[in-house]
């Protein structure tokens, strides 16, 4: 079987869903299921390479389609190599995790190529948004028909199966499997690197940090506008931003124009995420729309104070004032009041800290791997 996503995870361009359709591969039970790892993207990193060398050596197949190019015109150059690789490989079920590679396997399974059972799990709503973008019309048809040519659908929150099955007159209703982390293996990632120490951030100032794409979806400028307020009530207080996109050199900017100067670090991408995360004070997730957010089990896992917008599939692991703090999106005064709060409130934040690491235990990888093994056989 395959897990079929956009690229192998870790890379700037990716994201959450590449981490899961990984960390699924790796979970499921080899003696049950033979398993590849299949990207629509090859990025020719040295990322790349060492995880393809890690996944090989836990006895799954890893291929890349073709180079980058994010352009919808572009991936149809895509199909005819995922036809001949599915072909040789002679793929039972292929589960696509990205609208690219929804459209990618339908048209190799349905245009001539091998027969095989095409499951779609859903991780960001609103669905073939990217499709939409460039081809408006081709989004609205596929809407229509992927209920009759996908045997079964998958959305990672509730939000996302009520979505799904809204409008839903053919085919198969959704179903609720969660998104899912390896806690222990988010954990056992630490090495305890002091990155105050590499950024210069006093051991008393407060930090506050983000990880993410810098794309509009996450709302990072409510995030700078939120900072601007937290820094009058914390004057030394410091924003670290982990990560890389298309909104960089905006974001800068902004952070120059609100006069925070030096209390803003664009961090890049980093291959030591668990260290910078478990170094801030507070984790900070400002984004405007989520489907079940990787980064926020990631947060949970490793014990941090956590604010984040309200927002459906956040809401899902946030349970405000339980495991962590929620605030109106796009409002950076209410993120900046949460913000002030979780830190100043020492002693209560950390008791939430303590209930979210009990909360994520729910959403491990190993539980939800059991859902889509399960899911398998059925459909098998």
């Amino acid at each position: 079987m395959v897990q079929f996503a956009l690229g192998l995870p870790h890379e700037p361009r990716l994201g959450g869903a590449e981490v899961f359709a990984a960390n699924l591969a790796k979970a499921l039970d080899p003696a049950e299921f033979e398993v590849a790892l299949c990207g629509l993207w090859r990025m020719d990193s040295a990322t790349e390479r060492t995880q393809i060398e890690a996944l090989q050596s836990c006895g799954i197949t890893c291929v890349t389609l073709m180079p980058y190019r994010d352009e919808l015109r572009a991936i149809r150059h895509a199909v005819g190599p995922l036809r001949r690789w599915l072909k040789t490989w002679h793929a039972n079920i292929v589960n696509t995790h990205a609208e690219y590679a929804d459209l990618v396997s339908m048209i190799a399974r349905y245009s001539g190529g091998p027969a095989f059972v095409p499951i779609r799990t859903v991780h960001l709503l609103p669905e073939f948004d990217i499709v939409g973008r460039y081809r408006p019309w081709v989004a609205r048809m596929l809407r229509v028909l992927y209920p009759r040519l996908s045997r079964q659908d998958i959305g990672v929150s509730q939000q996302i199966v009520d979505a799904l099955n809204q409008n839903r007159t053919r085919g198969t209703a959704a179903m609720l499997i969660h998104n899912a982390i390896d806690p222990a293996a988010m954990r056992a990632k630490l090495t305890g690197q002091a990155i105050r120490t590499e950024f210069d951030i006093a051991p008393a100032a407060p930090l506050f940090g983000s990880v993410g794409r810098l794309e509009p979806q996450k709302g990072y400028e409510h995030f700078l506008n939120a900072a601007a307020l937290v820094i009058k009530t914390l004057p030394t207080a410091r924003f670290i931003l982990i990560g890389s996109g298309v909104l960089e050199a905006t974001l800068n900017a902004q952070a120059q124009q609100l006069g925070l100067g030096n209390a803003v670090i664009f961090a890049g991408t980093r291959p030591d995420v668990p260290d910078l995360m478990r170094g801030m004070d507070v984790f900070v997730s400002s984004s405007l729309w989520e489907g079940l957010p990787t980064v926020l089990m990631e947060a949970l896992a490793l014990g941090i104070p956590i604010v984040a917008t309200d927002i459906p599939g956040s809401r899902e692991l946030i349970l405000h004032a339980q495991t962590g703090l929620l605030a109106a999106s796009a409002l950076p005064v209410a993120l900046a009041d949460a913000m002030v709060r979780q830190f100043q409130e020492r002693d209560r934040a950390m008791q939430m800290a303590a209930n979210g690491l009990q909360h994520i235990e729910q959403f491990s990888i190993q539980t939800v791997a059991q859902q889509y093994a399960q899911l398998y056989r059925q459909l098998y």
